[in-house]
């Protein structure tokens, strides 16, 4: 996990301009990779996603990247 994690912020980092549209493909990234570590399927709860692997979501990430 943590291998893939410090790629998946490290847009967060680099791009602090916001769009919505850019955002959301790295969410569903996201997701995807975290439903398969957790080998759940698709419609799963997006919240337990979160709290069983202790990640923060990304747009939460972008979020206070852009307020900092």
């Amino acid at each position: 996990m943590a291998r893939v994690d410090c790629h998946l912020t490290y847009g967060c980092d680099v791009s602090l301009d916001y769009q919505k549209s850019h955002a959301s493909k790295l969410l569903d990234v996201q997701k995807s990779f975290l439903r398969r570590m957790l080998r759940v399927g698709s419609r799963s709860i997006v919240s337990v996603l979160y709290t069983e692997t202790a990640v923060m979501p990304l747009l939460t990430r972008r979020y206070l990247l852009c307020v900092r």
